[in-house]
């Protein structure tokens, strides 16, 4: 059994990719942190297809030179997240919320409400835990956020992605029983 693979520092931004759950090897562990919290606290078995594919997506818009500036004159990344979030607020703000939507990766991660900010040289990676079940009842409702240098969130990712490649078909056939 292969150890799990540990990407980055769990106090800024990292992904762990365990071993195979599943004889298809369509499902692995996969746990993320940001600022100290566990993300992935509800649900860490990945489908690696579809998987891979949105973390590809999340890659593709940090490459894609979009600004994520902050789009409210003097708000936090904290106090936007929380504008976004307030019913009835018009169009304006819920495209800016679709447009710093970040990290949407099925069930996996739909225990959070997350947004994506650059703020000089940084990322700042806000998220909220939503569901009332949460491990930590006390995090409930607050919104946290994690400063991530741009190249350590790409390096993360593509950490994840490297690490969920299927295996050599050769290797895997040789080892697969008869």
């Amino acid at each position: 059994m292969t150890p799990p693979t540990l990407i980055g520092d769990k106090q800024v931004f990292a992904a762990e990719v365990g071993a195979v759950a599943d004889f298809h090897n369509q499902l692995r562990r996969v746990d993320f942190w940001a600022a100290g919290h566990w993300l992935t606290c509800d649900d860490n078995l990945a489908y690696v297809p579809s998987f891979r594919h949105s973390i590809q997506r999340d890659l593709a818009d940090l490459r894609s030179h979009k600004s994520w500036a902050l789009p409210y004159p003097g708000l936090s990344a904290v106090e936007t997240h929380r504008r976004f979030l307030v019913p009835g607020t018009d169009g304006l703000c819920e495209e800016l919320r679709e447009d710093h939507r970040f990290f949407y990766h099925g069930e996996t991660t739909d225990n959070l409400i997350c947004s994506l900010f650059r703020v000089g040289s940084l990322l700042q990676f806000t998220f909220e835990f939503w569901r009332e079940h949460h491990h930590i009842p006390e995090d409930l409702g607050k919104v946290f956020v994690a400063e991530v240098p741009d190249a350590e969130m790409l390096r993360v990712l593509e950490g994840v992605v490297k690490a969920l490649q299927p295996e050599d078909p050769d290797k895997a056939s040789m080892n697969s029983p008869l």
